[in-house]
Parts: C-alpha cells; sequence; structure tokens
C-alpha cells in the first residue's frame, strides 16, 4: 500500500514542478508549431522532431504526463478511505471547469477581433485554429465540455480537458478497478481496453464514418490507472529505487528519457511500431520513471522544489489554458509588422503574466470555491441518514488541489 501523507496540507511539489515543467514543453510544442518546417520535422527543427531531444516540446507526452499525474493525486484521498462522490465531482468541476470557461470564453472574443482566416506562409497547424465559423451549437458543446465536438476551434489544448473531466466523473469506478485486482491483472485488462478501444474507433470511422472521440477516453482511463497503481504502490517502488545503484539509476533516467520521446525517434516515419496507441503506453513509462525519480531521488527532488520551478508548477493550469490564446491573438495581431521570432518571445513573456494573474484570481478562488461547496455536500451526506449509511464510513476531505494541466 501506498505511504499515506500526514495531511492536507502536506503537498508532493516536487510532482507540481513536474506538471510545470511539462506544461512548459507544451507552450514550446505550440510556440515552434507555427513554423512549418517544425511540423514536417525537416531542416533546423530536425533534433527536435526526430530525436530524444523532442522531450523539450513534446507536447502530446505531456498531456499523458498530466494524465499520469491526475491519476497519482486524486488517488491520494480514495486510498487514504471513503470518499462521497458529490463532494469529489464538486471540487473537479470548480478545479478544471471554472478556470476553463473563463479563458474559453476569452478565446472566443480574441478570435472574432483578431482573427484573419488564416494566414500564408505559417503552418497548416496554425492555419487550422481560429478559421472555423462560430455557431450557438460549437458554444454550447464548449460549455457542456464532455461531449464529442470539434474542440480545436478556439484553442487545441481543449481535447485533453474532455478527457480530463470525463474520467473525473467516473474516477471512482477507476479506483474500484484498480483496488480490486492485482496490478499485473489491473494493468493487463486496462491495455486490453485500450487497444480495442483504437481498433473499435478506427474500424468505426472508416466504415461507419463514426466521428464520436468518446471511445478514445477509455484508453486515457488506462493512463489514469497507470498514475492510481503508482500512487498505490509508491512505497514500494521508492524502496527499489533506493535499492539500486548509482548507475542503474542513471540508466533508469535514460530508459524514462527513452519511452517518454518514444514516438519521435523509433521508427517515426512508420506506422507500424506506433498503432493502437502504443506510443502514449510507453510514454506513460517514461512518465513513471520520472515520478519515482522525483519522489525519492534528494537531488531531483531538491531541483524540482526550487523557485521559479515551483512557481510554474503552481500556475501551470493556467500556462496550458492561456499559451495558445495568447500566441493566436499575438501572431494574428502583428505578423507581417515585426518578426515572428520577436512576436514568439513577447507572446511567451506575456503568457507568463496572464498565468500568473489566472492563478492567483481565477484559479485559487475556484479552489476554494471547491473546497468550501464540497464541505457542505459532505455535511448534507453525513446528515442525512440513508445517504451517509451509502457512503461507507467517514470521508476523507483531504485531496491536492488536483491536476493542474
Amino acid at each position: 500500500m501506498p505511504e499515506p501523507t500526514s495531511g492536507p496540507s502536506r503537498r508532493l511539489e516536487q510532482l507540481d514542478s513536474l506538471r510545470g515543467l511539462a506544461a512548459l514543453s507544451v507552450l514550446g510544442h505550440h510556440f515552434l508549431f507555427v513554423f512549418p518546417a517544425m511540423v514536417s520535422g525537416s531542416g533546423p527543427y530536425w533534433l527536435l522532431a526526430r530525436t530524444p531531444l523532442a522531450i523539450f516540446v513534446a507536447g502530446q507526452q505531456a498531456v499523458i504526463f498530466f494524465f499520469v499525474l491526475s491519476g497519482f493525486v486524486l488517488a491520494i484521498p480514495f486510498l487514504r478511505g471513503p470518499v462521497v462522490y458529490l463532494p469529489f465531482v464538486w471540487r473537479r468541476v470548480c478545479r478544471i471547469w471554472i478556470p476553463y470557461a473563463i479563458a474559453v470564453s476569452t478565446a472566443m472574443v480574441c478570435y472574432q477581433l483578431f482573427s484573419r482566416n488564416g494566414i500564408p506562409g505559417l503552418s497548416s497547424w496554425f492555419n487550422s485554429t481560429w478559421t472555423t465559423p462560430i455557431s450557438a451549437g460549437l458554444i454550447g458543446d464548449h460549455f457542456i465540455l464532455v461531449d464529442s465536438f470539434k474542440n480545436g476551434v478556439f484553442a487545441p489544448v481543449i481535447w485533453s480537458l474532455v478527457v480530463e473531466m470525463r474520467l473525473s466523473l467516473v474516477f471512482p469506478l477507476l479506483m474500484l478497478l484498480a483496488l480490486r485486482a492485482n496490478w499485473r491483472v489491473t494493468l493487463a485488462a486496462a491495455w486490453v481496453a485500450s487497444f480495442g478501444s483504437f481498433v473499435l474507433y478506427g474500424h468505426l470511422r472508416r466504415h461507419a464514418g463514426w466521428s464520436n472521440d468518446s471511445l478514445l477516453t477509455v484508453h486515457y482511463a488506462t493512463i489514469f490507472v497507470i498514475g492510481i497503481l503508482l500512487c498505490r504502490h509508491r512505497s514500494a517502488l521508492q524502496e527499489r529505487y533506493r535499492g539500486l545503484s548509482k548507475r542503474m539509476k542513471w540508466a533508469l533516467a535514460l530508459f524514462s528519457v527513452l519511452c517518454y520521446t518514444y514516438p519521435y525517434w523509433f521508427f517515426s516515419h512508420s506506422a507500424l511500431p506506433h498503432l493502437g496507441g502504443v506510443d502514449d503506453l510507453i510514454t506513460a513509462a517514461g512518465v513513471a520513471g520520472f515520478i519515482v525519480m522525483a519522489l525519492e531521488s534528494s537531488r531531483t527532488k531538491s531541483w524540482l522544489v526550487r523557485e521559479p520551478i515551483l512557481r510554474l508548477g503552481k500556475i501551470s493550469y493556467s500556462l496550458y489554458l492561456w499559451h495558445t490564446i495568447v500566441l493566436l491573438s499575438m501572431v494574428n495581431l502583428l505578423y507581417g509588422v515585426i518578426p515572428l521570432w520577436t512576436i514568439l518571445i513577447a507572446a511567451a513573456m506575456i503568457t507568463l503574466l496572464v498565468s500568473n494573474l489566472s492563478y492567483e484570481y481565477i484559479e485559487r478562488p475556484a479552489i476554494r470555491l471547491g473546497y468550501s461547496g464540497s464541505s457542505k455536500l459532505q455535511q448534507i451526506w453525513l446528515k442525512d441518514p440513508v445517504l451517509s449509511g451509502a457512503s461507507g464510513g467517514p470521508v476523507s476531505a483531504a485531496e491536492s488541489d488536483g491536476p493542474r494541466h
């Protein structure tokens, strides 16, 4: 069983910092993807697109990092004792949806004000965003969030929040599955479900014109389960790490980097080694290595809890939400007026400023609302003899602030 934390005030700050570094790599990914050569992996961008150096700009891999961390962090209160469902969901909605709703509303306004409907000379990725006509249905889908819809219209990062919100709603079920079976059985079952969801989704898309991405959520549930198992067996994993020689610890670090960047360097032009979601699962293995090192390696831990890395971790969700909104606004406004690299540097600085403001004045109040509301829901639940009897016992209110994407 995992080593318990001492209480709600104790945080694994090094995991926040890992989340912050992953968010920074997403920023680098999207900022460089403005260039057509980065999308194709040609010219000077080859090193970042075809080698393990892609770790600095690995956008999809960073999202897998977030999902593993979500599974790990959300598992902590469940491993302490029974958790009431409605207060848990309320905290998740406040944590994820409120900052998201403000950011996506701003993105819609900026799209209307600044979009040029595409800019010749920039990448296909850039020109696939802020070019779709806005409709009431599209706006409604964005605020519902959990449905299947065109989620890349206003901000390319929204797809992961759809997955996060869906899996937050069923997270207690994932915990039940992960706790009832041997970890090997759990992983094997999760992998089969993951692969099956990809195969079925691909078949329906090819032969029935299926466009609903809900099936792929089953795949990402596997990534959450990996995080849950890491949390459940945290003490044993840390003990094994302590028993490694210095050489083996370095080997684990290298192995983790290679797994994390696997889609970039391992026959990246061939589809066969990357079928059925295998990229994400191998990436998750690399993430597991990083988490174990962050938890147990004193050198890694001491580096991660330093400022400004720790601050980067705190603002990571806001950084993730706002960076493409700032990027798209500034490029649409200033491209052709000043050099593109100057725009990108200015956009990065403004993103950091906006993210800090968002964290202080949107995220933190949303978190407080989540906890105050969940406390009231919990009191109602425990006072009701029917509901409290169904809850199975006392409820732990100690939960981390949750994943900051």
